[in-house]
């Protein structure tokens, strides 16, 4: 399964208010999906978390990150302050590890693992043919890495750094 983009197509630009997206309650506890989301488009339904587990690259290193469904809405003062951030296409018909199974049963020993192991899954499983997600994250966080870089240093932001270096 897949969508019907040319290679050099970005989801996001052909879709952007994809709506055929699965609902909470179709989702299987521990299986993988192809999902819209901001930082993924593979993730592992997690039911005791309410999240999808994904592969994230955020300051030049992955690590296992969660996304909230769609569906899901967070509310501040009785207003909507926000929404979910997965939106889960298809479920991909793969044989689960069990070290993933033990990540959601709670082995907090095994998440790089799982880390590692789903953005193999995000590799070998493009939304579309060609679509190359990770080189997309790749330069999203440098471009994300550059501009933190290039951010000058304020008497406001100044106290954060120094409590950040202090030891205790």
């Amino acid at each position: 399964m897949g969508l019907n983009l040319a290679m050099s197509q970005d989801p996001y630009a052909v879709y952007p208010d994809f709506e055929g997206y699965l609902k909470k309650s179709e989702l299987l506890d521990g299986a993988l999906y192809a999902i819209f989301a901001r930082n993924a488009f593979i993730g592992m339904w997690h039911q005791q978390e309410d999240a999808f587990f994904i592969a994230r690259l955020k300051g030049g290193g992955w690590r296992l990150d969660t996304e909230t469904h769609w569906d899901d809405e967070y509310y501040h003062q009785n207003e909507l302050a926000n929404r979910g951030t997965a939106k889960p296409l298809w479920r991909i018909d793969t044989e689960i590890p069990e070290f993933c199974k033990a990540v959601l049963q709670g082995d907090t020993r095994l998440v790089r693992r799982l880390s590692s192991w789903l953005l193999r899954q995000e590799i070998n499983h493009p939304l579309s043919p060609g679509f190359k997600s990770i080189e997309r994250k790749i330069a999203a966080d440098r471009h994300w890495m550059k501009r933190i870089a290039q951010k000058k240093r304020t008497p406001r932001n100044e106290p954060v750094y120094k409590s950040l270096l202090r030891t205790k």
